[in-house]
């Protein structure tokens, strides 16, 4: 009996997180790279529509090369920022999945670029950008990127704040497959289930501290 109830509370506890990821993917499979471009290349044109009225270049042709072409490129791809939903309801003992939800306004489209090491991303709340890593951890990053053409995930997620590990050098990515999130820590080169990597690696008060700052938006994102 005692071994029905426990497979019955796994059964349970499988199905919320495939139907919370399910609703992630439909999500993700919403979203269209060329219509995020578009909306960057009108968030440009307006801001620096202004610098460039007097050089004699058109604008359009000047915003499609450089950061642009690389995230407009086949090889960039869309991922999205997890978050937490009522964040003062959860603790270590239940499922993160039924607190877990995505941030829109933080969804990405992002290029690495392996020869030089650099990130380039793309964002309505925070514009364009790139992100050069240290030599001090290239080779992971390099590494982590081909751990993430390998393992071909349903969609991929970047690390927010309340995820990140306090150790500045580590960077870690979500995978989304099989119906469940796992982590890949980059600097250590080991994964976890999404479940097992927040019990392993955080405080539960300190986590859901932050968690609830994080969802009244007193913390900051990126």
């Amino acid at each position: 009996m005692k071994k029905i109830i426990l497979f019955s509370i796994a059964t349970i506890l499988c199905c919320n997180a495939i139907a919370q990821i399910s609703n992630i993917k439909h999500y993700y499979n919403s979203l269209s790279k060329s219509v995020l471009i578009d909306s960057l290349k009108s968030k440009m044109i307006n801001t620096y529509q202004d610098h460039y009225i007097d050089s004699g270049y058109p604008i359009d042709s000047i915003i499609n090369k450089g950061y642009l072409a690389e995230i407009s490129s086949e090889n960039s791809v869309i991922v999205l920022a997890p978050e937490m939903k009522n964040a003062a309801n959860y603790n270590f003992e239940k499922d993160i999945y039924d607190f877990l939800t995505v941030d829109t306004v933080l969804t990405k489209i992002v290029y690495y670029n392996n020869e030089t090491s650099t990130l380039t991303l793309f964002d309505l709340n925070t514009g364009l950008r790139k992100i050069e890593y240290s030599k001090k951890i290239q080779k992971d990053m390099n590494r982590a990127w081909d751990y993430v053409s390998k393992e071909k995930p349903d969609l991929l997620m970047i690390e927010s704040w309340i995820f990140k590990d306090k150790n500045s050098d580590n960077v870690n990515l979500f995978l989304v497959k099989d119906g469940k999130i796992y982590v890949y820590r980059t600097k250590y080169k080991d994964t976890y289930e999404l479940n097992h990597f927040i019990r392993k690696f955080f405080k539960e008060k300190e986590f859901i501290e932050h968690a609830i700052l994080n969802e009244k938006g007193l913390m900051l994102n990126g």
